[in-house]
């Protein structure tokens, strides 16, 4: 996972890159050949609130939307 900082008007918004084990995600490094392949971003330190566009049900890669995502619980809600 990779996190990057940028303050705008004392906001902070943090980026995270990170990549997941998912046969999905395999397909996008392979396509690819970078490191991550998902981005999320946070507006705490903390990342517990983090928020990406990704898949809504584990099981089907082709229905997406904002999801709301819990790292400590490694799933997305």
């Amino acid at each position: 996972m990779l996190c990057y900082r940028q303050e705008y008007d004392s906001v902070a918004v943090f980026v995270v890159l990170t990549r997941t084990s998912s046969v999905f995600s395999k397909l996008i490094g392979t396509y690819t050949r970078q490191p991550y392949d998902h981005a999320s971003i946070s507006f705490d330190a903390w990342l517990t609130e983090v928020y990406s566009f990704g898949r809504k049900k584990t099981g089907n890669p082709f229905v997406g939307g904002f999801v709301h995502e819990c790292f400590a619980e490694g799933y997305r809600m």
